[in-house]
């Protein structure tokens, strides 16, 4: 879907890029700054967007002839070594695991530029750093190389559990592999950061159209925990209800405030390849039985540019049940809001520039890329033009499911005048309350009620003035028209 832009144009705009992105191609240690590091663990160094540390990986023939190199299957982990370097350490030579990495899209084998997952504590309770593995992603579906660590910050910032991801020169056996993302794998460390030390029962992988819906529990992979999915079982039946019956049944064995927030997230950045079709996704269940959703697979994010809702193509079951259940929608509006608000935080386009000129040199380097120097600056610049124009879809859909203007009555009744109105389109979100504004003289005071009426004491010879606005996840309505009444 994000297939590589025409190398006979790129060259030609590669000047354009510059001037957007605002490249200065210095080395990755001038370029290098903390800004962007989170955590105080040990490995969160490693995991800073704007600095490229050296990986050396070895192996012996026999172990490369037992590499299994068949796309989708990466096999057992093989021996080999690994020789982790930064702008002020190197950790290694240690022995660690190996085995390739990729499936549909991202599989390269040995000859091309291939992915590698690695297993540091091969060697019993060996960690690097504290981690107990490595992620190295080819890059090669990614042709801008940022995509991931941008991806991923945004997750982090609406509250997902979302790997760090910093980058790495990568050799083999001597050849420069090239530039690659090192993605912070999902495991029981970087899991105990999130959730806790125990607090994670199971870790299941989803992909290519697996949902959890009643006899498909069995279909995903189980990456951490054992071979009991009872827990995904309960979370699968739960989900073959619809309506409140299925809020009421998901609301005990899934965080679907947490969740909403994943999704919203997905459709913010065009993650056409997440849960939003039933892609690269996780499936994170307490020992308490409680389920949270983790994104994966983001190389391919930050060109598509969809809607919020459900009319944006084939989407998750539990997204579906959501939207149409009023107090689920109304957390998924209310993360809408919070997105907004993260993204512009996070000052994404300024971002874009740290990452892309940190690892200019080593792109320029890359022997093994797939695209051309200028067209990976081409992506680097258009993603910035993403992230800074992005903001309009979340203000439309906002605005779309916002209460709009609506109009009150005014009646007598004795000493008091009763203000009412009919309940006005929520879009399919509870309003939880209406804002009452009464003027008396040239002061305006507010009152909130759930109903649809207000009686307010009037007294003799005065004239009062009313106003109504409703509130929902999205914000309040405009107010109505003001209305007058007079008691003689």
């Amino acid at each position: 879907m994000s297939g590589a832009f025409p190398r006979r144009v790129a060259t030609a705009i590669t000047a354009l890029a510059l001037a957007i992105v605002g490249f200065a191609s210095p080395s990755p240690a001038t370029a290098a700054t903390n800004r962007y590091v989170e955590g105080s663990d040990p490995a969160a160094k490693l995991f800073d967007p704007t600095k490229v540390v050296d990986i050396q990986l070895t192996m012996s023939d026999e172990a490369i002839a037992n590499l299994t190199q068949s796309m989708c299957y990466g096999g057992d982990y093989q021996p080999g070594t690994l020789t982790l370097t930064t702008t002020t350490a190197t950790y290694g030579p240690m022995t660690v695991g190996i085995h390739l990495k990729g499936c549909y899209g991202s599989y390269r084998p040995l000859s091309q530029k291939a992915g590698f997952k690695i297993k540091i504590n091969q060697v019993a309770n060996q960690t690097l750093l504290g981690l107990k593995k490595l992620t190295l992603n080819n890059n090669v579906q990614d042709p801008s190389m940022i995509h991931q660590a941008l991806a991923y910050r945004i997750f982090r910032g609406m509250g997902v559990a979302a790997p760090r991801v910093g980058f790495a020169n990568v050799s083999f056996n001597g050849q420069l592999y090239g530039l690659y993302s090192n993605v912070e794998t999902y495991d029981k460390v970087s899991l105990a950061r999130w959730y806790g030390a125990g607090q994670t029962l199971h870790l299941y992988e989803g992909s290519y159209g697996q949902d959890a819906t009643a006899g498909r529990a069995g279909e995903f992979q189980i990456d951490e925990g054992n071979t009991t999915i009872t827990d995904l079982e309960s979370l699968a039946n739960a989900n073959e209800q619809t309506g409140n019956a299925w809020w009421n049944a998901m609301s005990t064995r899934a965080d679907l405030k947490q969740m909403s927030a994943m999704w919203a997230t997905e459709f913010y950045m065009g993650h056409w390849d997440g849960y939003v079709t039933r892609n690269n996704y996780y499936l994170h269940s307490t020992p308490n039985g409680k389920f949270t959703m983790l994104p994966w697979g983001t190389d391919q994010t930050f060109s598509w540019q969809p809607g919020y809702g459900l009319d944006e193509g084939p989407q998750g079951v539990m997204f579906n049940r959501c939207y149409n259940v009023p107090a689920c929608k109304d957390l998924y509006a209310a993360n809408i809001v919070k997105l907004k608000k993260v993204t512009t935080s996070l000052k994404l386009a300024t971002m874009v520039t740290a990452m892309s000129s940190a690892i200019d040199s080593s792109v320029e380097a890359d022997p093994r890329k797939e695209t051309d120097s200028g067209t990976v600056r081409w992506y680097q610049s258009d993603t910035a033009n993403f992230v800074n124009t992005r903001l309009a879809s979340i203000d439309n859909w906002i605005t779309n499911n916002s209460v709009g203007q609506f109009t009150t009555s005014l009646r007598r009744n004795g000493a008091r005048t009763v203000v009412s109105w009919t309940a006005p389109d929520s879009h399919g979100l509870t309003i939880d309350k209406y804002e009452v504004g009464v003027k008396r003289g040239n002061i305006w005071t507010t009152s909130t009620t759930a109903s649809t009426s207000l009686s307010v004491s009037h007294p003799a010879r005065t004239t009062l003035s009313f106003r109504v606005r409703a509130h929902t996840a999205t914000g309040f309505s405009p107010w109505s028209e003001v209305r007058t009444a007079t008691r003689g």
